[in-house]
């Protein structure tokens, strides 16, 4: 169709609304007849919703980026935290096992 063509469209009962009609407006088991004119041709491109879209679209996909980065760094700090306590050298406790460096205080007496 071009721009200001009409068409005259005939939608049989059986594609339209059948044996059930549509209230008082169409009776039951009877043909739908449109006629349309194509008024003029919209290019996405210039449609503002489509921006709008795209660009809800592209900062869902860059948030989504920004936190898998997130998580994965701290994966890397996790990994490297256990990484540092595994080498580090164990604190020995030998020799320690008899004595005791801890006296408890005893009370004053006033006399």
């Amino acid at each position: 169709m071009c721009v200001g063509e009409k068409r005259r469209l005939i939608i049989p009962s059986e594609l339209a609304y059948g044996p059930m009609g549509s209230g008082d407006l169409i009776p039951p088991n009877s043909a739908v007849i449109f006629e349309i004119e194509l008024l003029g041709i919209s290019s996405i491109w210039t449609n503002p919703w489509m921006w709008l879209n795209l660009g809800a679209l592209i900062a869902a996909f860059l948030y989504y980026i920004r936190m898998a980065q997130r998580e994965e760094l701290e994966k890397l700090k996790r990994a490297e935290e256990r990484k540092a306590l595994e080498t580090q050298p164990a604190k020995s406790t030998a020799g320690r096992q008899g004595t005791t460096t801890h006296k408890p205080n005893e009370a004053k007496k006033d006399d």
